[in-house]
C-alpha cells in the first residue's frame, strides 16, 4: 500500500505544538499534528513551586537580581520543557508527521489532511480532535468570540557600552516595559555571565502598536531612563585629570535590533460533537494526571533511570 492511500485511525488526535498541546499531547498519550513549531519564547518560565517529576526533569530554580537588593526566583524556562516533551513524544511515535507539515485540512467530518512541503500528504481518521492552534482549513465552528487585543512584545537590544551589570531584572507595573531582563550575550565566543544584552518586555493592544509613544524607540529611551537611574554606566575611559584617582566612564549604550510581537490570546470557537478548542493555560496543564499505564512515561523512565 502506497502511503499516500494509507489512513492513520486514532481515536483523539491533538491539533498544535504550543507547550500546553505538548502537556495535553504526553499526559493523555495522545497523537500530535501540526504545521509550525511554536516553542514558548525565552522569557516564559515555569512557576518556581512546580514539581516537574512527572515529567521526569527538574524544575531548577534561577534566582536574578534586582535592585536594593532584592531577587526574583523562576523556574526552568518553558521552552527547556517544551523541547523535552517534544524528544520523547517523538520518541514514542506520537508525532507521525513530524515538523513537515505546512497545512491542515479537515476532510467530512472525521478526517485531518496534513500536507507536506513536497505535495505529499498524510490522511488521520479521528473520533475526537483536540484543537490548540487555530491553522486548519474547513472548519465551520462558529466564532464565539475573537481573541482579546493584546499582544506580548519583546525589543531585542545589545548593550554597546556597559555590558557588565550586576542587575539581571526590572519589573514594572506598566503596560510600556513591564519586565527587563539582562541575559549573557550570544554575540561574544564563550560563554560569560557578566557580559550581557537585554530583552525589554511589553503588553500593548493593537493600537499601541501603531502608536509611536509605543514604539521600540520610546521602549529603548525608558528602559534607558531606568538602568540610569539605577547607576548603570558604560566601559571605562581612563581617570579624571583633576582627580587621577576617580575613573571615568562612557555613557551607557543600547541599540535595538530587532521587535517580536506574539498575540496572547486566541479565538474563541463553538465546540462540536467532533471537534473541540482547549484553551487550558500551562499552569492547569500542569496540574493534570498521567493517564494509567502511559507509555512515554514508561519511555522516560528507562531513559532516565
Amino acid at each position: 500500500m502506497k502511503f499516500l492511500d494509507y489512513v492513520f485511525e486514532y481515536d483523539r488526535v491533538v491539533v498544535g505544538s504550543s507547550l500546553p498541546a505538548l502537556l495535553y499531547a504526553y499526559c493523555n498519550n495522545l497523537t500530535i499534528v501540526f504545521t509550525k513549531q511554536r516553542t514558548p519564547n525565552h522569557f516564559e518560565f515555569i512557576n518556581p513551586d512546580v514539581d516537574l517529576s512527572k515529567f521526569h526533569i527538574f524544575n531548577d530554580i534561577m534566582t536574578l537580581d534586582m535592585l536594593d537588593g532584592e531577587q526574583k526566583q523562576f523556574g526552568i524556562p518553558q521552552l527547556d520543557l517544551w523541547k523535552h516533551l517534544m524528544c520523547f513524544l517523538s520518541l514514542g511515535g506520537n508525532v507521525p508527521m513530524s515538523d513537515k507539515a505546512v497545512a491542515l485540512r479537515l476532510e467530512g467530518k472525521n478526517t485531518l489532511k496534513a500536507i507536506t512541503d513536497g505535495s505529499r500528504f498524510g490522511r488521520f481518521q479521528f473520533n475526537e480532535l483536540i484543537v490548540f492552534d487555530d491553522n486548519i482549513e474547513g472548519i465551520e465552528n462558529d466564532l464565539i468570540q475573537s481573541a482579546k487585543d493584546r499582544y506580548k512584545v519583546i525589543d531585542w537590544m545589545e548593550i554597546k557600552s556597559g555590558k557588565n551589570q550586576k542587575i539581571d531584572y526590572f519589573q514594572t507595573e506598566d503596560d510600556l516595559v513591564s519586565e527587563i531582563f539582562l541575559y549573557p550575550t550570544d554575540r561574544v565566543d564563550g560563554f560569560n555571565p557578566k557580559n550581557k544584552d537585554v530583552a525589554v518586555i511589553s503588553y500593548l493592544t493593537k493600537e499601541q502598536l501603531a502608536d509611536f509613544e509605543y514604539s521600540d524607540t520610546y521602549a529603548k529611551f525608558k528602559a534607558l531612563k531606568m538602568f540610569k537611574d539605577a547607576g548603570f554606566r558604560g566601559k571605562s575611559n581612563g581617570y579624571s585629570k583633576e582627580n587621577p584617582k576617580l575613573m571615568k566612564y562612557y555613557a551607557f549604550k543600547l541599540e535595538t535590533t530587532k521587535r517580536e510581537v506574539l498575540r496572547v490570546y486566541r479565538d474563541i470557537y463553538q465546540d462540536s460533537d467532533a471537534i473541540k478548542f482547549n484553551h487550558q493555560s500551562v499552569e492547569e496543564l500542569l496540574k493534570i494526571k498521567l493517564v494509567a499505564n502511559n507509555p512515554l512515561d514508561s519511555l522516560c523512565k528507562a531513559v532516565f533511570t
